[in-house]
């Protein structure tokens, strides 16, 4: 997936809105800026890295959780005021993605 694809995201209503994206296949790529400064964003791949490009990932909350590796090649470009980075090699031995608990 690569985020110059997505030629218009809007949310409405009022208030912090969550925008969850994810690739079962693939790399995603930031290919154009994604994102509002005012909602929460999360960016997924579960078979590939999330990999950086032309765009910024925009988000007052910005998670990005990959299989393979978060800014592998190019670095990612991100404006947040808080962050979640999820990786294989961030997770507790012996657990999977659908074994974790919490959060």
């Amino acid at each position: 997936m690569n985020g110059n694809q997505i030629t218009a995201l809007t949310t409405s209503g009022t208030g912090t809105q969550t925008v969850d994206l994810t690739a079962s296949s693939g790399n995603v790529t930031l290919g154009a800026g994604i994102g509002s400064a005012a909602d929460n964003l999360a960016l997924r791949t579960t078979s590939g890295d999330l990999v950086g490009g032309a765009g910024t990932a925009t988000a007052a909350t910005l998670t990005l959780d990959a299989s393979g590796g978060i800014g592998i090649g190019t670095a990612v470009t991100t404006t947040a005021t808080s962050y979640s980075l999820t990786r294989p090699e961030m997770r507790p031995r012996g657990t999977s993605r659908s074994s974790r608990r919490g959060p």
